[in-house]
């Protein structure tokens, strides 16, 4: 009966880590299907990488070299690249206009209300 005893609290000792790891593989496994499958996103060229973090992005950005890193995506990927798994640039005319009208066009940041020009259309 000992050793019965024994087991079941070396079990009760191991359940703890176990679930934690569990929570941790299934939060991780989520993130990442959610990046890669259901983004909206997913589909906009760009290097896969990109998909997953903003890293890349704050690494060119710290480095200085973030310009250079975008122009060549843009030469290797076309006129809309992903940065990351919430940025996107665009290099066209059609897109400056469509995305930086003051009224209309897309939904802006409280920091855009700087650029606006009452009166003007």
């Amino acid at each position: 009966m000992a050793t019965t005893q024994g087991v079941i609290e070396v079990g009760r000792q191991h359940s703890v880590p176990l679930l934690a790891l569990i929570l941790i593989w299934s939060t991780l496994s989520a993130w990442i299907v959610n990046r890669l499958i259901i983004s909206p996103t997913r589909k906009l060229p760009g290097p896969w990488y990109t998909k997953l973090s903003t890293l890349f992005v704050k690494y060119h950005e710290f480095f200085g070299t973030k310009r250079q890193w975008i122009h060549d995506l843009h030469l290797r990927y076309g006129s809309t690249v992903r940065l990351a798994p919430n940025e996107v640039v665009f290099a066209s005319p059609e897109a400056v206009k469509e995305i930086y009208v003051s009224k209309g066009g897309y939904a802006k940041t409280d920091v855009m209300r700087l650029f606006r020009q009452e009166g003007v259309t």
